[in-house]
């Protein structure tokens, strides 16, 4: 049995699916701004410094909006039976080891009662020897203090990736990078930013994208962007925001709400993944009943991504642990995509083959946070004894040496490749998370979790 997967996740992709997202009004407003060219500009001389896409979307924001000339940005060629992300992974085997900044471990060495991972490191996911791809920005930046959450859509020649940024503004806010590999990211700036009209739902943060790219949708809403956000102390809605080049955003409103006092969903509601899937959308989405922040999936369904259904029997996964991040591929019994382009993580055939596989990063009993993956045949049904390990921390002293988490897993030919966070410590500190890259298999990952 070969494995088929489409995109989806934490960040997302659905290269081909219509996103059916049409607004009443007509389309998503194009917001004014100053167009540079690619002789003004250079995307090399770019870094998360640069505002090059002010906060847009919404009131009451302050950035300067820049637009790069479409020749002005990183270009690559995903040609059939060419795959750029690989050809950027041998180059880096080749190259001398990476040297890790003193500021990817905020106490330097570790502390006695700091624990050195001990998981097995080989895994299903190899991880990219050059990590991290996506770095923290330098200080003063828009992402100095934290670059979480990925969500990967291949747009034309390019990989985009959105995530969410801590840095300057004293705030989360939605950011966009840009490259031909996968590998060197070219960041663009902060794209989306909270709502800060005081009465707003998202006023004061907006996190966890989850993006569906689609050639077929609307102009003005090629790209779908799937959030959570809050006005107060804990996320308490998932949002959709939509564009026409992944720069200039509108909100269309919350599309989900809490659930009721004491459901499982009843006090907090984040990190939402969308997958198309016949006849609309889905989307997986994290939830906690009290004020333990680890969290239970759940699943919501949709005809056209704006009004969405709680399905009754949520949450789908609910490990005793609890679990942090989350993110779902579908696949069937079918012939992988071997167009040499990153495509669906939606949508798989209809066939009695057809299936999905949950990734969720969860505590071990060290409290070091790994990711797991879990198979089921509707994707409405997760049994936590069937888990498996698929990426654990390093247990270095690096980068990644105790947490990994908010991944994206992104199928590409026979290869699926993860874009994942790492955190030194699962301490809180003033560094956050970074974003790896990891690859693996449909054929190894179907070996693991028994699958034909």
């Amino acid at each position: 049995m070969r494995w088929l997967a489409g995109l989806s996740g934490s960040l997302r992709v659905a290269v081909g699916m219509g996103c059916v997202l049409a607004a009443a009004t007509g389309g998503a407003e194009t917001l004014g701004a100053d167009t540079l060219s690619a002789d003004a500009l250079s995307a090399d001389t770019l870094s998360a410094d640069t505002p090059v896409a002010g906060a847009l979307g919404g009131p009451g924001t302050a950035d300067t909006t820049v637009v790069l000339a479409p020749d002005s940005l990183p270009h690559a060629t995903f040609a059939p039976g060419a795959d750029p992300i690989a050809a950027a992974w041998g180059q880096a085997l080749s190259a001398p080891p990476k040297r890790h900044s003193p500021e990817d471990r905020p106490w330097g060495v570790l502390r006695p009662w700091l624990r050195t991972n001990t998981t097995p490191s080989r895994t299903v996911f190899e991880k990219f020897p050059g990590n991290p791809v996506l770095p923290l920005g330098s200080k003063g930046s828009l992402d100095a203090g934290h670059a979480e959450y990925p969500s990967v859509v291949h747009v034309g020649d390019l990989l985009w990736m959105f995530y969410s940024a801590f840095g300057v503004h004293h705030r989360w806010e939605i950011a966009a990078a840009v490259s031909p590999d996968g590998v060197r990211w070219t960041k663009l700036g902060v794209v989306f930013s909270p709502d800060t009209t005081a009465a707003a739902w998202d006023s004061t943060t907006i996190a966890f994208p989850s993006v569906i790219y689609s050639t077929e949708a609307p102009p003005a809403e090629r790209f779908c962007m799937w959030y959570a956000g809050k006005h107060g102390g804990r996320y308490e809605g998932i949002g959709l925001a939509t564009s026409p080049d992944g720069r200039h955003w509108r909100r269309e409103g919350q599309v989900l709400a809490l659930g009721e006092h004491g459901e499982w969903d009843g006090t907090e509601i984040a990190d939402p993944s969308v997958i198309a899937v016949p006849g609309g959308y889905r989307m997986y989405y994290c939830g906690s009943p009290d004020a333990n922040r680890l969290y239970r999936v759940g699943v919501a369904l949709s005809s056209d991504g704006r009004d969405w259904t709680k399905v009754s029997d949520n949450p789908v996964y609910a490990p005793e642990t609890g679990l942090y991040t989350v993110d779902v591929i579908s696949y069937d019994n079918g012939t992988p995509h071997d167009n040499g382009t990153p495509h669906d993580k939606g949508a798989p055939h209809d066939n009695e083959d057809s299936g999905f596989v949950l990734f969720v990063s969860s505590p071990n009993p060290h409290n070091e946070f790994e990711v797991h993956a879990v198979y089921s045949d509707d994707g409405l049904r997760f049994d936590n004894s069937a888990r498996r390990l698929v990426l654990a921390p390093a247990g270095d002293n690096t980068w990644d040496h105790a947490v990994v988490y908010g991944m994206d897993v992104v199928p590409y030919g026979e290869q699926l490749y993860m874009w994942f966070n790492g955190l030194y410590t699962h301490v809180m500190t003033t560094r956050g998370g970074q974003v790896g890259l990891a690859r693996s298999t449909y054929s190894k990952l179907g070996r693991l979790l028994d699958r034909p």
